[in-house]
């Protein structure tokens, strides 16, 4: 295709459809390759939202240890890229685990 960042916005889709109708693991793959095609392109916003959407998935599976994981690698991003919306969701989530 050649579009990293339309293909990176494809699998976040479909990871956000996967997780309403609570397949988590099929969730996660999507999210990952959102990551991965949204580092080739440099979206950082793209990466945090994809760690948000990681942290909701492995929250959602009970594996609170690695939704931390990703939330707070999410926050230390939206931090560094001033994504003060992103970073706001992403405290929410973590005050609730």
């Amino acid at each position: 295709l050649g579009d990293n960042l339309g293909v990176s916005q494809i699998h976040s889709g479909l990871g956000t459809i996967m997780n309403e109708k609570g397949e988590h693991i099929s969730a996660l793959k999507h999210h990952f390759k959102s990551v991965e095609f949204s580092e080739k392109v440099q979206d950082r916003l793209g990466i945090v939202q994809s760690y948000i959407n990681i942290g909701v998935s492995y929250r959602e599976l009970g594996k609170l240890h690695e939704a931390r994981f990703f939330l707070n690698k999410g926050l230390g991003l939206a931090m560094d890229i001033n994504a003060a919306y992103e970073a706001d969701i992403i405290k929410s989530i973590l005050m609730e685990l």
